[in-house]
């Protein structure tokens, strides 16, 4: 590469290097800011193996090349988006119910403790959504 054309790619990289950074860390912050609003339906991947092997390499690509602030803020929205992830529904329903509606203990009352029964006799499945 010619040493002119060489110099006006540095300059431009120079220029642009410092709004590039604070474009990022807006959108790092705004995109670990909204993680729970995304819908389940795109937060699924986040519990597919090869989604996190790449999410981890791109954290690690962008720790390395670019810097380990914005690597951190990758990680923390690599790890909030898998927190949030939805776990699987094995078409089980609810069969909790709460005991002694009538007659409370002291101890119940004065701190507002509803205890849970547990039902065992009846427990309805559905075949899980796939």
């Amino acid at each position: 590469m010619a040493p002119k054309l060489q110099n006006h790619f540095l300059d431009f990289y120079k220029k642009l290097e410092f709004p590039f950074h604070i474009l990022l860390y807006i959108a790092l912050i705004i995109s670990i800011i909204y993680i729970p609003q995304i819908p389940d339906n795109i937060k699924m991947y986040g519990s597919n193996p090869l989604y996190r092997i790449i999410a981890f390499i791109l954290v690690l690509v962008l720790t390395l090349y670019i810097s380990p602030i914005h690597g951190l803020l990758l990680a923390l929205v690599v790890i909030l988006y898998v927190s949030f992830t939805p776990g699987k529904n094995e078409g089980y329903q609810n069969s909790l119910v709460t005991a002694r509606k009538q007659k409370r203990w002291f101890d119940e009352e004065v701190l507002g403790e509803n205890p849970v029964a547990y039902q065992n006799d009846k427990v309805t499945t559905q075949a899980p959504n796939a």
